[in-house]
């Protein structure tokens, strides 16, 4: 079950990728194994998916969001409601809208009912597929037990949970923190496979680039974080502070969920070892 349902959750996590069209170098490869091999058999229709989350980048932090309703604390803000949410059934009303809602057809740009749209037949053959090969050595209640629950369970919640580490504030009302819901965050080895596999948790870096690939997230994380300490710490002295501020700041960043400290003090040392060299050994020394 657990296996099963990892797994599921770490192949929509690539459709993410998908959806921007960043696993393939060509268009077509990149849509057709999106909407085949990784789409389609978890119930996903690519078509209405990708434009979900394009509308959410174009859109995001704004009551427009599609998405809005994962990361407000509006509907949260007590232990019985966030539990509510946690089981994903809050979520449930939002996903059957999402699903009826009228997309542009791919080919000719009209407007077609998403559940009968043609993007939706991968979809159900692939479930089709699913059943019979189930039903060919096992009894088919196993593709409840064996692909739609831990679907549910370790896939369909744990992107819920996700979204709402990526881009939720404790503030009320929602609308103070729409200014400051791009986050970062370092997970442990056992958050970073149950929630946040492939690079996700650089979700801030993400949000500024969307077209980098999941794989290269890290390495661009490091170098916003030493593009951020740049840029402050020449604030800072035009204030007068002295370059140990600089390795002060390097502390702040990666305690604040950005980049490991080695993989910034590397990053910091390559950019601004000519300019600021006492810089670099300040910071390798703490």
């Amino acid at each position: 079950f657990v296996v099963v349902g990892n797994s599921q959750y770490a192949l929509s996590i690539l459709t993410h990728d998908g959806n921007h069209a960043t696993l393939f170098r060509k268009r077509s490869t990149n849509d057709w194994f999106t909407r085949w091999v990784l789409c389609a058999p978890l119930g996903v229709d690519f078509e209405g998916e990708r434009h979900n989350h394009l509308e959410h980048h174009r859109l995001f932090a704004t009551k427009a969001d599609p998405d809005r309703y994962l990361y407000v604390l509006e509907d949260k803000n007590s232990p019985a409601r966030l539990l509510l949410f946690l089981t994903g059934l809050s979520s449930l009303p939002h996903i059957v809208e999402k699903a009826r809602r009228k997309l542009p057809a791919p080919d000719d740009g009209r407007a077609t009912p998403g559940f009968l749209s043609r993007g939706r037949r991968p979809t159900l053959l692939a479930q089709l597929a699913i059943v019979l090969l189930v039903g060919r050595f096992l009894p088919v209640g196993y593709y409840v037990a064996l692909w739609l629950a831990p679907l549910y369970v370790m896939a369909f919640v744990p992107h819920k949970v996700r979204m709402l580490c990526e881009h939720a504030q404790i503030v009320l009302p929602d609308d103070d923190a729409d200014g400051r819901r791009l986050l970062t965050f370092r997970p442990n080895a056992i958050e970073r496979q149950l929630v946040a596999p492939f690079g996700l948790n650089y979700h801030a870096e993400h949000h500024m680039f969307p077209g980098v690939p999941y794989h290269a997230l890290p390495g661009l994380a490091a170098r916003v974080a030493a593009r951020v300490v740049d840029v402050l710490w020449g604030a800072w002295q035009c204030e007068g502070q002295d370059s140990l501020a600089k390795a002060d700041l390097v502390e702040r960043i990666c305690m604040a969920g950005g980049p490991s400290r080695k993989t910034l003090e590397n990053t910091l040392s390559t950019a601004t070892r000519a300019k600021h060299p006492e810089v670099c050994r300040a910071g390798r020394g703490r």
